[in-house]
């Protein structure tokens, strides 16, 4: 009797450690602190009071690609490098002439960007503010 009652209980104490042997050998997936922000936000554009929408997409490490739907003209579509908390900022490539500044921050549903372009004369300036889409 006690001989089947040790063999239930090393019986018990192996399948124990087979199922620790499993769940410690799973590689828990990590979750890309950008995914909050990716979509579409709807936006007013400058002053001016026009309504765009603006994609949101995630890259490589820390990148996001913020794009202007139907752009004409001066307006965001560009990489930029973004940190945990949404603050974002455009990495410029040494070998543009000119370079726009574009900064901004992501926070919760809402985006905001400044976007300055530098032209010899005048200096464009827009500023976006909006809420992200709902997905339907």
């Amino acid at each position: 009797m006690k001989k089947e009652v040790i063999l239930k209980q090393l019986w018990v104490i192996v399948l124990v450690i087979i199922a620790i042997g499993f769940i410690s050998c799973e590689k828990p997936k990590s979750k890309d602190y950008r995914d909050k922000w990716v979509g579409t936000y709807e936006c007013i554009k400058g002053s001016s009071l026009q309504q765009v929408n603006v994609d949101v997409i995630a890259k490589e490490d820390s990148l996001l690609n913020i794009t202007e739907r139907d752009i004409q003209g001066h307006g965001i579509e560009h990489d930029v490098k973004v940190n945990s908390d949404g603050v974002f900022k455009r990495i410029p490539n040494e070998h543009e002439s000119i370079k726009p500044h574009i900064d901004g921050n992501l926070y919760k549903d809402s985006l905001y960007i400044l976007y300055i372009y530098p032209t010899p004369g005048i200096t464009v300036t827009i500023r976006y503010e909006g809420k992200k889409l709902k997905n339907k």
